[in-house]
Order: structure tokens, then sequence, then C-alpha cells
């Protein structure tokens, strides 16, 4: 076979497997190309693994890879995100960027024909399909085997923290491939001597700015050490000469002009994080919490941010299989040199070098749980220009895969030498270790999809009212509101890509300056639907005529009540005009002038203040604080739930007394000092707060001939309302599969009682059962109580007996398998008799 022939078979071999291990890894995103995008990796419910408008950072960066091509189309201002952040003055949006290029370039150019979904699952396909490549190239340069090197290009390319960032929609999944061109370029400008290794360092270095931030850091940092390992590797003398000085030197200088272009455009267009919360760095603190344990390196449990450093034992027994392989190679004699055709000098000394970079990498990964009390992070933060910005500090994982090329590279290549059955023994055992190697990645990663809808009509309704109204930059507020840094607001920004409605909020890592004081907290009374008349002059002054209000994702941390408490007082507030509804999103129009009383419409039954925000405490407790983290807006009735036993007084902080007097427990009301609460302790004698819990109202309601009914929207909930009976629509398209509907959360008094969950027949549920009816107490040593199969249409009956002292709450979980309307809970008693 020609040397032409043969690298052409190379490349048939490497996009054969690369596309191969592409279907492999992001199955079932084959099945749903054009209409779905990867949004995680992995997806642990059952049914369906594709979910409409999923959030994430997936969808973020479809945002920005949207907003170039509305640049680029000429439709939107460049470099100007007049979309999100917007307080009123487009000018201020402007900040010059790199714009996501390269990839965003190849989505803009595909999605016009293909669509949104398909051209990004092509723009990720082709990043991926180029780190293969790129691993290839790199692995050429250090082994003569054309097979060795295919293995070791496609092994480092199903390395799961690649997967996860591909999956997750990270920019350093599209990044990272570009990091061992960088290094192949780098090796060819110092050991070939040839400007065309520099050109392509320096073009990759360039696109890695472009892409993400972090891989253009990291590969700015370890750029200088892989010139000095691929010194090493040169067959050359270390002991430099002038004329190979020069001659490297002048083949570095494309690379280096380049790298200085990044360096230069950094400056500038970072220099908006000076007005950004990320002017002095991130804290220690910060750092802790995103900082992985040791256990990701091999655990196989959810650890979060821990599993992202995943190693797998198959991983590190083929790597030490390797490298006992060399050392049983030294100690029986067998030259140390590589094999004729690798032209690697001093592989040794090499392998030490790499073996110290993937050690200092796995430390810098770990951050504040890193050895040696976190000695290379914190050398990094106070060495290391900028390091203190990063945040994540697995970030820099992404060096692994391109280390690990060549380190697995010069461990194996060397096996080439050894001859005879033991060594017939260990490549077997290596290609079967390799084998468990990918299988072990393979089972880490089952991706979660992200379906794209058509139309977000909540949104597009706010742009067609504002063109009746002749203004042509509709300015809304998305709700619930968030710090700025919340991934649950993805979904706002692909609502804008749909209707170019600004937004005064929305979704950054580094949040403009001013905006937590001058909006999420002057507007944060919104996520439980509280606006006064001074937060309407100021939503005006800022051109805001628009509010969207998702009902989910609505956690709990946003309100200590239901979503339905919000969408009530929306829905009834005099300056808001209901405009659209969309499912889960609803749109409202801030008036000229308020509503009469008679406009407003009527709503299902009276206000629920279910409870969620429940505190337990040890026995030994003398200070009991029951602060909340954000202000609690005005509700009728407002206050504590308190389980007390023992005598004596509780002094609060604000000033109130409450008196126990009896040493039985009980639940009695207590004072709650608006806004975010107070902290009780023990002022007299020796009362004890064993369970408190915030709510207001009337509590759980009145009972109708012994029966509490409780609509399903006005419980706390998945899925969509309909505002004129309280039901609760699920959709296993859109709603997640577990707890999908809960409440009160309140306590009653003990003995035998029966919850039933009433819902609407349906077609695809006939006969099925959709979910399960659990009754459960809530707080320290809260149990299920009982459970029963829901069929839709049917009444789900559960008997089941409490003691009363902890809060009830009756869940339905949901199975996701097929729609389901929910219409109500009901709670009744059906003796008095204790349990």
């Amino acid at each position: 076979m020609s040397c032409h022939s043969y690298i052409k078979s190379s490349r048939y071999w490497l996009l054969a497997g690369g596309l191969l291990l592409w279907a492999t890894f992001s199955w079932p995103l084959p099945r749903h190309f054009s209409r779905a995008i990867p949004a995680r990796e992995v997806h642990a419910e059952a049914g369906s693994a594709v979910r409409d408008l999923d959030p994430g950072d997936h969808l973020q960066l479809l945002y920005h890879f949207w907003l170039t091509r509305d640049m680029l189309a000429g439709h939107t201002p460049l470099f100007t995100n007049l979309y999100e952040f917007n307080t009123g003055d487009d000018a201020a949006r402007y900040h010059p960027d790199p714009l996501y290029l390269p990839f965003s370039l190849v989505y803009a150019l595909l999605s016009p024909w293909a669509g949104d979904a398909a051209a990004w699952n092509l723009s990720l396909l082709l990043a991926f399909l180029l780190g293969v490549a790129g691993s290839h190239a790199l692995a050429r340069r250090y082994t003569g085997s054309a097979g060795l090197a295919l293995a070791v290009a496609l092994t480092v390319n199903a390395f799961p923290y690649r997967w996860i960032t591909l999956l997750c929609g990270s920019p350093t999944g599209f990044a990272m491939g570009l990091i061992p061109w960088l290094l192949t370029g780098l090796d060819v400008a110092v050991r070939d001597r040839r400007s065309a290794g520099g050109w392509l360092a320096g073009a990759s270095i360039l696109a890695a700015y472009g892409t993400d931030l972090h891989v253009f850091y990291f590969s700015a940092l370890i750029a200088p050490a892989w010139c000095i390992l691929a010194w090493c590797a040169d067959p050359a003398p270390l002991r430099p000469d002038a004329a190979r000085l020069r001659a490297v030197a002048l083949a570095l200088l494309p690379a280096a002009a380049l790298a200085a272009a990044a360096v230069g455009l950094s400056l500038v267009t970072g220099s908006q994080l000076a007005r950004s919360d990320l002017a002095s760095g991130r804290s220690w603190n910060t750092i802790r919490i995103f900082s992985p344990t040791g256990h990701g390196f091999y655990s196989r449990r959810p650890l979060a941010m821990s599993n992202h450093i995943f190693l797998g034992f198959p991983l590190l027994a083929l790597l030490g299989l390797g490298l006992a392989g060399c050392c049983c190679l030294s100690r029986h004699g067998v030259r140390k040199e590589s094999p004729s055709g690798d032209r690697i000098g001093r592989p040794w000394l090499l392998i030490g070098l790499l073996l110290a970079g993937l050690a200092l990498v796995c430390a810098l990964a770990m951050g504040a749980n890193g050895p040696l009390n976190a000695l290379a992070m914190r050398a990094a933060r106070k060495l290391l220009p900028k390091y203190t910005m990063i945040r994540q500090t697995v970030k820099v994982f992404c060096l692994m895969p391109a280390i690990l090329t060549v380190f697995s590279l010069l461990l194996f290549s060397m096996w080439r030498q050894w001859e005879g059955s033991r060594a017939r023994g260990a490549r077997w055992a290596a290609v079967l270790l390799l084998l468990l190697t990918l299988a072990d990645f393979r089972s880490r990663i089952n991706p979660g999809l992200c379906a794209l809808p058509a139309r977000m009509p909540a949104y597009e309704e706010i742009a067609r009212h504002a063109a009746s109204r002749q203004d042509q930059r509709p300015h809304a507020i998305a709700l619930p509101l968030w710090p700025g840094e919340s991934h649950y607001a993805s979904v706002y920004e692909y609502g804008i890509a749909k209707s170019r409605v600004r937004l005064v909020n929305g979704y950054a890592p580094a949040v403009p300056l001013g905006y937590h004081t001058n909006v999420f907290r002057r507007f944060e009374s919104l996520n439980q639907g509280a606006l006064d008349e001074a937060q309407v002059a100021s939503l005006r002054a800022m051109g805001v005529r628009y509010a969207i209000f998702h009902e989910q994702p609505y956690p709990e941390r946003v309100s200590p009540f239901p979503a339905a408490i919000a969408l009530r007082r929306l829905l009834q507030h005099p300056w808001l005009e209901p405009i659209a509804q969309d499912g889960q999103m609803w749109s409202f129009f801030l008036r000229d002038a308020p509503r009469q009383a008679a406009e407003v419409p009527p709503l299902w039954g009276p206000p629920l203040y279910a409870a969620t925000l429940h505190w337990s405490f040890p026995e030994a407790a003398t200070k009991y604080p029951l602060r909340l983290r954000a202000p609690v807006a005005p509700a009728p009735g407002l206050h504590y739930l308190l389980r007390v036993s023992g005598a004596g007084r509780l002094a609060a902080d604000g000033g109130a007394n409450l008196s126990i007097d009896g040493e039985n427990a009980r639940w009695i009301e207590a004072p709650f000092t608006p806004p975010c609460g107070v902290v009780w302790q023990v002022a007299e004698g020796a009362p004890r707060i064993e369970h408190a819990l915030l709510t207001a109202g009337d509590g759980a309601g009145t009972p109708r001939d012994g029966v509490y009914r409780w609509p399903a929207a006005s419980l706390f909930h998945q899925g969509a309302t309909d505002a004129r009976d309280g039901s609760v629509a699920l959709d296993p398209a859109r709603d997640p599969q577990g707890l999908a509907i809960y409440g009160p959360g309140l306590p009653f008094p003990s003995g035998c009682w029966r919850a039933r969950l009433l819902t609407a027949p349906t077609e695809e549920g006939r006969g099925v059962e959709i979910g399960r009816l659990i009754p459960a107490t809530i707080g320290s040593g809260g149990r299920h109580l009982n459970n029963a199969g829901v069929i839709a249409g049917l009444p789900a009956v559960c008997d089941f007996a409490y003691d009363g002292v902890l809060p009830l709450r009756l869940e339905f979980h949901y199975h996701r398998h097929r729609p389901a309307r929910v219409l109500a809970l009901e709670l009744e008693r059906l003796d008095r008799t204790e349990p």
C-alpha cells in the first residue's frame, strides 16, 4: 500500500470510528436529530429521554448562537445583546465579544435551512469530530503505529468530561477539540522547526478564545510547558544551540503573534467584567462549593460536580499496566528509546513530566478539596493571573484528554519492542482493559434531550401586542425573577430568540453590576405576585410594559408558597391585563390605568397558603433561627406554626414574646416579623421548639361535610394550571417524572384519615396507572404512611394512620408515561381514635 493510500485509509477509519463513537455515546440523539438537542449527560427519568424546553446551559449557549446569527443577518446591532439585562438603555448593552466563533458561525450558516435543533447538533458533531481528528494528529506525532494512534484518539474522546461538556451545552465542550490541535502545532514548530506548526497553534488558541474563555485560559497556561516537553521529545541534544533556538523561535512566531492578539482581545472584551459581579474574582467559599471530592475519580454514585472528574478503575488499570510493562522492559535491559519510526527522544523523561502534569491537573480540578490543604489551588490563585476568576475548578479537566493522548502513547509505543508469549498476554490484557474502559465511560453517559418547540406563543403575543400599540421595542420582565446566574432563566432566552422581546433580567455567568440591587431585589416580590405603585412606576421608567410568568419551573426557593399564590395575584392585579397563556407561560400587559373591580376575573376557590418552609431542631437547642433567605411579600394572617413542648417563655429578636404552658407537645401559632422572620430563643424556663413552619391565611381551609378539598393548582405542582377550575395538566413531553403535586404541608389532628386524588379521564391513560398517591410526613423523621395507585379518571383512595407530630403532605408521584389532568386532592377524617 502506498503512503498516500495508507493515509487516506487511516482517515476513513478515523471518520468511521468518530461517527460510531458519536452515535453510541449520544444515543438517542440521532433519533431526534432535527427536533431536540442534548441537555444533560445523565437522564435518570422513566419514559422518554426527551423533554420540551428542559432548562440548562444548552439553551443559554443556543441563545448566544442565535444572537450571533441575528447580528450577522443585520437584525441586531453587532456586539449588542439588546435582549437581556436591558434596563432601558440599548447603548449600555454594547459589549465587544468574540461571539463564540467559529462554532456559532457554523450554526448561523446551517440553521436557516436545517432548523435550530439540527444546526446545533451538526455544530456539536463538527466540534467532536474536530477533536477526534486533532487527537489523531497529535497521536501520530508520538507513534509510528497507525492502529495505536487510532485506538488512543478514539478512547480519549470517549473521556467522560468530554461528553459531559458536550451534552450539557457548555462552550468548553465545543472548544476542547481545539486543544490537541494547539499541542500538535507546538510540537511541529518545536521539533520540526516548521512555521506551519506555529500557524496551526496560533489559529487554535485564537479559536479557543472565541469559543470558551476557560479553554483559552488553560491553553495559554499549557502552551509554554508543552514547548518544553516537545523540546525534550526532540532526539537532538537538550542543550540549545543558537541556530536551533533561532529556527524554533521563527517557527513559533505565528503562534506567539496570534496568541498575543487573542490576549489583547481578551483584555479589551474582558473590561466588561469590571462592570459585573465578577470584578473582585471568586471567593474561597464559592470555590469550596464548586470543588469536587476525591470520590468522583472512581465512584459510580451520583455526586453532582464530583462526577465530572471521573476516571474509573479500568482506565487507571490500563495506564498502570502500561507503566508496569515499560518498567519491566527497562528492568530486563530492553533499550529505553522508542521504536524506530516514533522519532521520540528521552521517553522516560517525557513520561515523568506528563505524569506530574496529570497529577497537577487532578489536584487543581479538586479545588478546595485538593491534597495538602488544597496547595495547588491556593498557589494557582496566588501566582497565576486571573485564576481567581475560575469558579468551577473542574474546568482544568479540559486538558486531560490531550495529556492522556501522549502519555498513553509513550507507554504503549515502548511495548512494540516487547516480544514473546508474555508480550502477547500483556497486549491481550491491554486490549481487554481498553474495551472495559470504553464500556465504563459509556456507562457514565445516558443523555437527556431538550426538544425545541417551533413557537413560543406567550412571548410572540407580547411582540404582536406591542406592534399593535406602535411599540417597536417590546420590553418585559420574566418571572420568576432570578439573581442572574440561574439556569432556569435559560427558558426565557429561548423565548427571546422566538420574539426579540427585551428583558430586564436574563442569565449570564457575569451579571451586570447593579442588577442584583436595582432589579432583582427591587422587584423580587413579583415572584410572589406582589406589585405596588412604586414598582409599577419603576417598571414604566425602564420602559417595561409586559410581564411573563413561568408557572414552571417554580422551585420552592422562589417563594414560600405555591406558584398559584403568585399567579392568582397577577391575574387579579388591577394594573396587569392577561393577554396570553401558553401552557405554563402567562403574558401580562402593564396597563395605562388600573382595571375596575368588575373587570377582574373570578378564579377557582379561595387561596391556599400551603406550607413548604419547615424547620426541625435538636432536643438540646436553646436558639431557634426561623429566618428566610428572601423577603416574604405581605400575605393575610402570615404566621408561624410551632410544635412546642415544655414550659417557659420564648423571646424573639424582634421583641415578641411567647409563653409556653404545659409539658405536652402541641402545635401553636406564633407571630411572624416581616420581611424575613425572626430568631426565637429561650428566655425563661425550659420551653422547646421541635418543629416550625410558615403559613398564612386560614391554614388548610374549612372542611365541607368533614372533607378538606384542595384544587390541584392550589398546591405545589408541576404542569399547567387551568384558571377556570384549578385543575393541573401534566404532559410527559414537558413535565418531569416524580413528585408532581404535593401539599398542604400542615399539621392535622392525630387519627385515621383517607386521602383521595381526583383525576379526569384521558384516552391515553384509560385503565393505566399514571402515578402513585402517597401520604407522608415531612421534616426530621418524616416518612411515607401508605401509598395507592392512581388510574386516570378514577378516584385514588389511600387510608392511613397519622400521629399529628409532623406536618402532613399528600403527594402525587407522576410516572410520566401518559398525559394526566389532576383535579383535586381530598382529605377526610375517618374517626377520632388515636393510632
